[in-house]
């Protein structure tokens, strides 16, 4: 039967998300992450959470008392979220800007997330990382990957990505690089 709502782009991004790439490269922020972190109880904040595979690695290597919430600007990752991870975890699933919103999501979290820095023009992300609350540790990833149209902000190494985004943070954690056939993808995490 035709359904003039379905929407053959949101499979094939659906199935983008969950590629074996994006689940090598969030596995990676979360084991990191849980190197620096080792807390029994806190607040993580996945932006740009898009299907909320990262929140899902977070919560299964994490212990139970950790709350995480995954948020995205799209309306349908929500939706579809909650059929492919959510449904009956504690994860919240919220509809916000990352960049607009950031005051209000860095309030009350102890950790920031974004893996989607690549997406964000770099004078947002430098709005974004302006108004990170203090005292908080961010893990951001980014990429080199130029062919894809909505990767607005591309770093050329992890030294162009780690030198724009470390004059925002107290101190850094953790820098690396995790390289695929196609692309590398870098890390840090820090403090604010």
């Amino acid at each position: 039967m035709y359904n003039e709502k379905f929407d053959p782009y949101r499979i094939l991004d659906v199935v983008n998300s969950l590629d074996e790439n994006h689940f090598k490269s969030k596995n990676w922020l979360a084991d990191e992450l849980w190197e620096v972190w080792q807390k029994n109880s806190g607040k993580i904040h996945v932006a740009a959470g898009w299907y909320g595979l990262q929140a899902y690695l977070l919560q299964s290597k994490f212990p139970p008392d950790i709350e995480i919430t995954s948020s995205d600007i799209d309306l349908e990752t929500k939706t579809i979220a909650k059929k492919l991870f959510f449904d009956g975890t504690e994860i919240k699933f919220e509809i916000q800007d990352t960049v607009l919103n950031i005051e209000k999501i860095t309030k009350d979290v102890d950790i920031y997330v974004n893996t989607s820095m690549e997406h964000i023009e770099r004078k947002y992300v430098e709005l974004l990382l302006s108004n990170i609350c203090r005292e908080k540790i961010v893990a951001l990833q980014s990429n080199n990957w130029y062919n894809i149209p909505s990767h607005v902000n591309c770093s050329d190494s992890l030294e162009e990505f780690v030198s724009y985004v470390k004059p925002y943070l107290k101190y850094t954690m953790f820098e690396g690089e995790m390289k695929f056939e196609e692309y590398s993808r870098y890390m840090i995490i820090g403090m604010t």
